[in-house]
């Protein structure tokens, strides 16, 4: 380990006894890079611990530190208290909105965790509010914050916070049913700057793919109330309740790709909240009954991972003797990660060690490396470029014989897919004439090109509508979905039957404004669809453009393939075939997840 790690180590905890003075003494003798070491301490949001502990020592340390660094460390500590204040005055108008509407709410990590572990709330930074309320709440709740003056923005995807293009219905169904937070954001001009106070509301204390559980009813009857300042009461989780919390949101950051990938996944901070939670409440919180509750919600897997990496930061004899004493019969996650956004189910093992990747900036890079180097190759589609004389004039493939075929039918689950399965939404298909397709796939520079067959006993295409309109084809008669992932972000085109146009398909993609559901014909799409005896068949090119990357060999997307089935139109859809990540599921909503379906790498 190099000393600027081994400083910020010593510095990362509320109290230093003679033997961590001395050990920091020993440390600032050494050439430490001080312009690294910063820039960690920043990073892992334990600056103004380091601020704390200096000032404490500064008879015998300050003339050691550059004077740049330690304006920077008292910058963080200032910024911190300022924030607090300013998160505490949004939040006090929250809970009054909340309390007059009768909206129960649980008050969530960084006010409660700087108000009650801390001894200084500016030692525990924090950058936004987060609340718990049950769901059915969740609609007026938002309603409400949104006429006090906070803004949702509704292409913001709940786990990241990160920009997505996802239709309304889907961006509903993912923010009430898959995520379990739905931030909301107001700007407000303080002294002439612009603050940003950031409230994010959960209805539902894990995400809904998580296995295990953390039940929500329980943790409103077990919650306590604390006073965050003179004035403002606040009902919490309860301390095992919050400690487990912590636990579950540690491992999340720690072992999922999405987190890793924003260098979010190990952080001194969420390390030192469990300690300082330790020290303070020690047998009242390392005991039986935490054990009991690991046990009956299944939380073996998150807390034992956080908790055997907080003991390797801090080597505490309470944790140690609790780890003991606690016998896990499964202990070999801790050097695991997930090439899923999120909770699983296809897992990797890093290479390095924990401190190694703990002080690491390129995780990313070494899990991406361990992904494509493990990745069993039934896991992907190869996609072959097609050559350029098997193109014609109008960009139409001449000959897909030399293409493999895949087929998409219940009784021929997939090899390639992390799930070995696909979901249906519907009743099941009776046998591959009532529902079935087959696709193959080619690339280009220009895009992504396809060649599919479905078969299906009753066609509706779009001009059979009574209404004569294509504005609610979701719901309204057979199409072919195309899913494509490109790094964080999620595109969909459907292949809409148009019989009234010379080619017999339109491509079109959904986007959300505002509140408005706009419908977008995709530029440069090519496509061509004629019914067959048994179905439809479709030809179609995804151009570049739309997926606004450029390709290259080797080069990994996201893909499903979702298959609308309707044989009536006045009842609308009557079941979704499609190949993606899931439980194969009849008569419940689709499932299909960003990444956890199958993916395509090209090839020449």
């Amino acid at each position: 380990m190099h000393c600027e790690q081994e400083l910020l180590l010593c510095f990362a905890r509320q109290k230093l006894d003679d033997i961590y003075q001395m050990r920091i003494q020993g440390l600032l003798e050494k050439n430490i890079n001080w312009s690294i070491w910063v820039e960690e301490a920043l990073r892992h949001r334990v600056a103004p611990l380091c601020h704390y502990h200096i000032r404490s020592m500064q008879s015998t340390i300050t003339e050691k530190i550059p004077w740049d660094v330690l304006s920077r460390l008292w910058k963080a500590y200032q910024v911190t208290q300022s924030f607090y204040s300013w998160h505490i005055e949004q939040l006090e108008h929250v809970i009054r909105l909340l309390d007059t509407a009768k909206i129960p709410m649980l008050v969530l990590k960084g006010p409660i965790l700087a108000t009650t572990i801390y001894k200084d709330v500016a030692l525990r930074p924090f950058g936004d509010c987060d609340l718990l309320i049950y769901e059915e709440h969740l609609n007026e709740t938002v309603s409400l914050m949104v006429k006090s003056g906070y803004l949702v923005n509704p292409l913001i995807d709940g786990h990241s916070k990160q920009p997505i293009d996802l239709p309304r219905a889907f961006h509903q169904y993912d923010i009430r049913r898959k995520n379990h937070g739905k931030p909301l954001t107001k700007m407000i001009n303080k002294n002439g700057t612009s603050w940003s106070s950031v409230i994010e509301i959960h209805h539902r204390a894990l995400y809904a793919e998580a296995p295990f559980r953390f039940d929500s009813p329980r943790l409103f009857e077990e919650a306590e109330l604390i006073e965050l300042c003179p004035g403002v009461k606040v009902k919490t989780l309860s301390k095992m309740d919050h400690f487990l919390f912590l636990c579950i949101h540690l491992y999340k950051h720690a072992t999922a790709i999405h987190a890793i990938k924003k260098v979010d996944d190990l952080r001194l901070q969420r390390f030192c909240d469990l300690y300082e939670m330790i020290q303070l409440y020690q047998d009242r919180l390392l005991n039986e009954i935490l054990i009991k509750r690991i046990e009956e919600n299944r939380l073996q897997e998150p807390v034992w991972f956080a908790l055997c990496h907080t003991n390797c930061i801090y080597e505490s004899s309470l944790l140690t003797g609790f780890l003991d004493d606690w016998h896990v019969q499964n202990t070999n996650n801790l050097d695991r990660f997930f090439a899923n956004s999120y909770f699983g189910p296809t897992y990797y093992r890093w290479k390095s060690g924990f401190f190694k990747r703990l002080f690491s900036k390129s995780n990313a890079s070494e899990a991406e490396a361990i992904i494509q180097k493990n990745k069993p190759k039934s896991g992907s589609i190869l996609c072959q470029k097609l050559k350029p004389s098997n193109i014609d004039g109008d960009g139409a493939i001449l000959d897909w014989g030399e293409f493999e075929e895949y087929n998409i039918h219940e009784d021929n689950i997939p090899e390639w897919q992390p799930y070995k399965t696909h979901v249906h939404a519907g009743p099941k298909p009776v046998n591959e004439q009532d529902l079935s397709a087959q696709f193959k796939i080619g690339w280009t520079e220009n895009g992504l090109h396809f060649h599919i067959n479905v078969k299906d006993q009753i066609v509706i295409p779009c001009s059979i509508n009574e209404r004569q309109t294509s504005s609610k084809f979701l719901y309204d008669q057979d199409a072919v979905c195309i899913y494509v992932g490109i790094r964080d972000y999620l595109k969909r085109m459907f292949l809409l039957l148009r019989p009234d146009l010379a080619e017999g398909v339109q491509c079109i993609q959904q986007n959300l404004e505002g509140d408005q559901l706009i419908y977008e014909v995709v530029q440069d799409a090519k496509a061509f669809a004629q019914v067959t005896e048994d179905g439809y068949e479709v030809t179609a090119l995804i151009p570049q453009a739309f997926l606004g990357v450029g390709f290259e060999p080797n080069m990994r997307i996201g893909f499903d393939i979702l298959i609308y089935d309707c044989d009536d139109y006045e009842s609308g859809i009557l079941r979704e075939l499609v190949w993606a990540g899931g439980e194969s599921q009849y008569g419940l909503t689709l499932r299909a997840g960003r990444y956890e379906s199958g993916e395509i790498v090209l090839v020449e």
